[in-house]
Parts: C-alpha cells; structure tokens; sequence
C-alpha cells in the first residue's frame, strides 16, 4: 500500500470524483466532466534516489475511471487541456484584477 510504505511519501490528493454543491471552493464544481483522483508522490529515504537526485522530485499517479479511460482519445486529452489552460489563465486575470482594486483602494 502507498500509505503504509515508508519509502514513498504522499504530498498531495486531488480528487474530482464527487460533486461537493456546498463548497464553492471545490474543484469538482469545474470538472468539466473528466473525473479523476491524482495522487502526487515523492521517494523517501531511498538512497538511489538521493544519488541521482531524484529524491526531490514529485511524480503524479493518475487514477481513471475504466469507463472514461477506454473512451478517451487523444482529441478529447487535447480539448481538456485548452479548457483547462483557459480556466486558470481566467482565474489569474481574476486575482490579478482583485489586486489591482486593493491597491487603488488605498
């Protein structure tokens, strides 16, 4: 198991798969209809890992749904990526213009 090995460290779960209604910070609000569960995971006192200089980096387990991953093709990764990109360069100009209305405020 990822949770009981002492080699692996666990830095993040994000998971998309319920629909939290209540919390408008969720992310699964914005899902897009793709669902998954990422896993993000770093070695741990391993010491390969600390030769190669690996032992910082963070590598991401991507949990599917069967159903979603046979039909998923490359046009539809593509589609989910610019939606993505689109959402976040969005959320930024938002932060951006809530900044710039703090400072004129002053």
């Amino acid at each position: 198991s990822i949770w009981t090995n002492k080699s692996i460290e666990v830095v993040r779960v994000k998971s998309t798969m319920s629909l939290d209604l209540a919390d408008p910070s969720s992310s699964s609000l914005l899902f897009a209809g793709y669902r998954f569960v990422s896993v993000s995971l770093r070695l741990n006192g391993i010491s390969w890992a600390n030769t190669l200089a690996v032992d910082t980096h963070i590598c991401e387990l991507l949990l599917v749904p069967t159903s979603v991953a046979k039909v998923q093709i490359p046009a539809f990764r593509a589609a989910y990526r610019e939606w993505r990109t689109h959402k976040r360069s969005r959320m930024n100009a938002a932060r951006l213009i809530k900044g710039f209305g703090k400072l004129l405020v002053c």
